[in-house]
């Protein structure tokens, strides 16, 4: 039995398509609560070489819940992200399959919120509030 070339060659690219489809199923979740903030847009948005771009968005509620689920880039270390209202930011540090839980309240959200699900925000988180306390040194 002879199994022709292009035959051959038309399985070998649906193998391909296949694995490279099927590759990018990671998500990464972001989820929480941000208080006093009714009818405020919350973005969340990637922070690329680029600048920031916006990666989705949500209108809250009195309750202030959110929940975000994001097809992660395909890299091999984690991405920046921020959640956003007005001037006030949340960085985040996401790896690909990470959930991410943020909690805080409006307008105080930048320096007083809680993280949970990442390390790497813990960290960043620490950061930022040694920064804030470093400017107001400063000032």
């Amino acid at each position: 039995m002879k199994i022709s070339t292009k035959c051959l060659s038309a399985s070998a690219i649906l193998l391909a398509l296949l694995a490279v489809c099927s590759c990018n199923n990671k998500k990464f979740h972001v989820d929480g609560t941000i208080s006093d903030a009714k009818d405020s847009v919350l973005y969340l948005e990637n922070i690329s070489l680029d600048g920031p771009k916006t990666v989705d968005s949500v209108k809250l509620d009195k309750d202030g819940t959110f929940h975000f689920d994001e097809n992660a880039l395909d890299t091999i270390t984690p991405e920046f992200y921020r959640l956003r209202i007005a001037n006030q930011i949340i960085n985040l540090s996401i790896d690909s399959t990470e959930t991410v839980s943020v909690n805080a309240a409006y307008p105080s959200m930048a320096y007083k919120y809680e993280v949970k699900g990442s390390e790497n925000c813990s960290k960043i988180q620490e950061l930022a509030l040694h920064q804030m306390n470093l400017q107001a040194q400063v000032n």
